[in-house]
């Protein structure tokens, strides 16, 4: 392969015998085609180092499949929620555009799901239940402080939300959520755990406007009925004193009677609005409570989620193998460009001139402060 450089103002002398000075120039052009390896000689380096290539490649599937053997099967179980409350069909481009609200139009829809499946509140109850499975034909008790090994509650927490997963489908509200062990009968017992909490945190936990008004309701006709037994004690206190009441002519006693005996029709009446009322109230705190409408319940899964062993094998050869080849590539390239010295380049040029290059003629040109192109 041809070479050219290019020695820009490289001037030299040559004695002549009569004790004269002849000067000369050498100018010479560089080819970039020169150092661009083509398409054959990249095939050929492959070819040459085709047994190196593969057995790294060889090498690197070999430890890959050994990692993965290593590794336990996962096994996944999963159930679907199906919505509650009112659902925006507009959720969708909503969320494209930034806008608040993400399909519930509704504090009482289960759109709140997904955020109380990943609260502590939640991952705190699972994590301090016992789970009772079928393994191997034996029955098994176990704790996830002991599954995972820690008893530290925010490592705990974190290896829980690791192992579970919540998706919302935007446009039906569908929720599906999924748990991941190396045991199956763990992953659905944890699931069904799950669910069980939210169900709970449905009925005792979660404030609506309905139990609200139960709340204030109850609070409201506890207060009446104190003071309407307060007013009836009254009466009856009074009417012991004057046990003649209702014969007697006498204006003061019939007055007082009067207002105690109105006092305690107006507690009772009181009384019994707020007991209606609180009924009235409880039955609509029963339908502002979202339930937990089970789609599909958790199911003991018998085919494993993961690892996926002969497709990150498969990966991990191709990316060896393009790693590689392309590392052999970038190494010849530059051997090839650290290799050649500039005597050397100068040498295969010296055509320009009648007379031998010397190492005397070469060496101001190193010294000059023009480039030398390769």
């Amino acid at each position: 392969m041809k070479k050219r450089i290019n020695l820009r103002n490289f001037a030299g002398t040559n004695r002549l015998s009569d004790g004269g000075e002849r000067s000369h120039s050498v100018t010479a052009a560089v080819d970039p085609d020169d150092f661009k390896t083509n398409l054959f000689e990249l095939m050929a380096l492959l070819y040459r180092k085709r047994f190196s290539i593969g057995l790294i490649t060889i090498a690197a599937m070999t430890i890959t499949a050994a990692v993965m053997l290593l590794t336990s099967n996962q096994y996944t179980s999963t159930c679907s929620i199906l919505p509650s409350g009112q659902i925006d069909q507009m959720a969708q481009l909503k969320s494209l555009a930034g806008l608040s609200g993400r399909g519930a139009s509704d504090e009482n829809s289960s759109m709140l799901y997904p955020q109380v499946l990943g609260s502590r509140h939640l991952y705190d109850a699972v994590l301090s239940s016992e789970f009772t499975y079928e393994e191997n034909g034996r029955s098994v008790t176990t704790d996830l402080s002991e599954y995972f090994g820690s008893t530290n509650p925010d490592e705990l927490r974190s290896q829980l939300a690791d192992i579970m997963s919540v998706n919302v489908d935007q446009m039906t509200g569908m929720i599906r959520v999924s748990a991941e062990t190396t045991q199956p009968a763990l992953s659905q017992a944890i699931l069904e755990c799950t669910l069980t909490e939210l169900e709970n945190y449905n009925l005792y936990k979660r404030q609506s406007q309905g139990r609200e008004s139960v709340q204030y309701l109850e609070r409201e006709l506890s207060r009446t009925g104190e003071e309407l037994a307060v007013a009836e004690a009254a009466l009856e206190d009074y009417r012991m004193a004057n046990r003649d009441w209702d014969r007697t002519t006498d204006p003061i006693i019939l007055t007082q009677h009067s207002r105690a005996q109105r006092e305690v029709d107006a507690k009772a009446a009181t009384n019994l609005y707020l007991e209606r009322q609180l009924e009235v109230a409880r039955l609509n705190a029963q339908k502002d409570t979202p339930i937990v409408r089970i789609l599909d319940s958790p199911n003991l899964p018998t085919i494993k989620s993961s690892p996926r062993r002969a497709l990150s094998v498969l990966l991990m050869g191709m990316v060896t193998l393009l790693l590689t080849s392309l590392l052999m590539i970038l190494r010849d390239a530059f051997a090839r460009w650290s290799g050649r010295s500039i005597g050397e380049i100068v040498r295969d040029r010296h055509d320009v001139s009648s007379e031998p290059v010397s190492a005397e003629r070469v060496s101001p040109v190193l010294s000059q402060k023009d480039d030398v192109l390769v």
